[in-house]
């Protein structure tokens, strides 16, 4: 496999990836003395335009009382602000997701993105939530990479399952609850 390796990269993290190009996987993590291989795998990425100013649905995302109305009910608290964290169970199937996120950067009224795990499972994610204006419209793009990094043998964790699920929250709660 060293005779593929193209390039390499450390993340922020510490994370090292080098680059392996094949149509089977991108890229393989560096794991003590053995490779991983990872998928390629594009992010996730959601798109909604919304009717509003960019102030009122940087509140829709950020502010918990308006929060848990379209995403999750049970959010005890969320703050946009660098190193908050917060958890809070979501049961799928009869199985716990404690979900545990924590921010990692946010430029008011722009952009907040979040580490996101769960307690009882290996892997993590990262969600960037970006508002951009277009005239009288605001547009809301979610990006959302890692999911490859948790267990595939969990359907709530299928590459597909996380992309309804964004487009859900996003394209139908979200956007019913700013309508009305």
């Amino acid at each position: 496999m060293l005779e593929y390796i193209l390039g390499y990269l450390q993340t922020a993290r510490g994370f090292h990836f080098y680059y392996c190009p094949s149509e089977y996987f991108e890229f393989a993590i560096l794991e003590g003395d053995y490779f991983r291989a990872i998928e390629n795998r594009k992010p996730i990425v959601v798109e909604q335009t919304f009717n509003i100013s960019a102030p009122l649905l940087w509140n829709a995302i950020t502010d918990q009382g308006e929060m848990i109305r379209w995403y999750f009910d049970n959010i005890p608290a969320f703050e946009p602000r660098v190193g908050f964290k917060t958890q809070f169970n979501v049961v799928s199937n009869g199985r716990d997701f404690l979900h545990v996120w924590e921010v990692t950067e946010v430029i008011p009224g722009k952009k907040f993105t979040c580490s996101w795990k769960y307690r009882d499972y290996p892997g993590e994610g990262e969600v960037a939530f970006e508002i951009s204006e277009d005239g009288d419209q605001t547009r809301l793009t979610v990006t959302m990479v890692g999911i490859e990094t948790f267990p595939r043998d969990i359907p709530e964790f299928k590459r597909e399952r996380c992309r309804e699920g964004w487009n859900y929250f996003i394209k139908n709660r979200l956007k019913e609850y700013l309508q009305q």
